[in-house]
């Protein structure tokens, strides 16, 4: 991985767990070497069960890491 996809997964975990990494579909297109999209990231927006704003811009920054090199605000 380059060093900004690298660094998305690890945010990912940091604020998921490791446990949400391995039953990701992210980490599940990673390692079989599919395409990664911003549904990958966008699927963990919730709290509750409820979409959670807040979360939703967060998975969004980790995706634009992972896919663009692009390190949010």
């Amino acid at each position: 991985l380059s060093q900004t996809k690298f660094d998305a997964v690890v945010d990912f975990t940091y604020n998921l767990g490791a446990g949400a990494l391995s039953r990701s579909r992210l980490l599940k297109n990673l390692n079989s070497g599919m395409t990664v999209a911003l549904k990958n990231f966008a699927d963990w927006n919730r709290a509750a069960g409820k979409v959670v704003p807040g979360l939703t811009r967060r998975r969004t920054e980790e995706f634009n890491l992972f896919s663009k090199g692009e390190y949010g605000a």
